[in-house]
C-alpha cells in the first residue's frame, strides 16, 4: 500500500522540480536558443551565454547566485 504512493509523490515532486525550471525558461529558449533544441546541454549553454537578456524568472535558475 504506502510504498508505492510514496514513490509516486517523491517522482511528482521531482517533476515539479524539474518543470518550474522549465516553465522560467521556454519563452527564452524559444526567443535566444532555438536553434539548439533539442539538445539540452546545448540549451543551458545558450541560455548560460545569454544571461544579460534572459527574463528575470529564467535569469533565477540560470544564475541564481546572481
Amino acid at each position: 500500500g504506502a510504498a508505492p504512493l510514496a514513490t509516486d509523490q517523491r517522482a511528482e515532486r521531482a517533476g515539479e522540480r524539474e518543470s518550474q525550471p522549465r516553465a522560467a525558461c521556454t519563452g527564452d529558449v524559444f526567443r535566444l536558443c532555438g536553434t539548439e533544441a533539442p539538445r539540452v546541454d546545448q540549451i543551458i549553454a545558450c541560455l548560460r551565454k545569454s544571461r544579460s537578456v534572459l527574463s528575470p524568472a529564467c535569469k533565477a535558475v540560470v544564475d541564481p547566485k546572481g
